[in-house]
């Protein structure tokens, strides 16, 4: 199974150089290129500190009929973290979303 994930940043109203939201989204198809439907999508960032971070689940959610996904109001230019799990297959992720595909393997 493969999930695609891209980051689409857009552009302030004003046209300044303000940052305005981001959405990731993405396609989850098994091996043949079929959507897989009600895959479990989670996405997570992490805060960092002083020396330390803390890892935060933002979102949860599963693959609509055709296997996409869509979180919107993200900030520009943060890392986020995309884990994917189905029946069948072991659970995989990936980082920084950048029209990065993600490889699923059979369980």
């Amino acid at each position: 199974m493969t999930s695609s994930a891209a980051t689409q940043t857009g552009s302030s109203p004003s046209g300044d150089s303000r940052p305005s939201a981001s959405a990731i989204r993405g396609t989850i198809v098994d091996d043949a290129g079929r959507p897989v439907r009600g895959a479990q999508i989670s996405l997570e960032t992490d805060w960092s500190y002083g020396g330390g971070a803390i890892g935060f689940r933002l979102a949860t959610m599963a693959s609509d009929a055709e296997g996409r996904f869509k979180v919107g109001g993200l900030w520009p230019g943060d890392e986020y973290y995309v884990l994917v799990s189905a029946g069948g297959y072991d659970q995989t992720g990936s980082r920084g979303c950048t029209r990065r595909r993600a490889q699923l393997a059979r369980s």
